[in-house]
């Protein structure tokens, strides 16, 4: 199951719906540090109470509005002066998530016959020899390993013979 990634900045919550449904990212928190996030609309008219204010910019939709902050109890009236906002963004032309998985299982299928060919399994074999001369270059894996800040792992290949590479 997919979740929302959240990332938060200072005094500001940024929520990425990674989802196939919707393509949109929300920014969460005070008037002042959305502001100072540079959010401008039309007219600069914060909404009152839980209004929204919406309005298209570009290639997008963008909405802004009130929130009840994660965890606050108790009725929506108690809410509807709290500093606490939302502003929405997502694409005005965003594709179905029908779409969207159609396109993906289209692209699986063109991957899926490529690598049947001759040329595909060519190809996936020199991809496994360069992995396979990587694997076995210990310069390079130590290398990797001060550029990373650790050992790297790499899969332990069993050979016919039954010893561990």
């Amino acid at each position: 199951m997919k979740t929302w990634i959240v990332l938060t900045s200072g005094d500001v919550i940024a929520r990425i719906n990674p989802l196939e449904f919707h393509d949109f990212y929300e920014l969460i928190g005070t008037r002042a540090a959305l502001e100072a996030e540079g959010i401008n609309f039309p007219n600069h008219e914060w909404p009152t109470g839980f209004n929204s204010v919406s309005w298209t910019a570009g290639a997008f939709k963008c909405r802004i509005s009130r929130e009840r902050p994660k965890g606050a109890k108790g009725p929506r009236r108690e809410f509807m002066n709290i500093d606490w906002w939302c502003f929405r963004c997502e694409l005005v032309e965003s594709i179905h998530h029908f779409e969207k998985t159609v396109r993906e299982k289209e692209k699986e299928l063109e991957q899926a016959r490529r690598r049947a060919t001759d040329a595909g399994r060519q190809e996936w074999s020199a991809f496994c020899r360069r992995y396979r001369a990587m694997e076995a270059d210990k310069a390079f894996r130590g290398f990797m390993g001060r550029v990373l800040g650790n050992e790297p792992l790499f899969l332990q290949r069993q050979d016919f013979g039954g010893s561990a590479s």
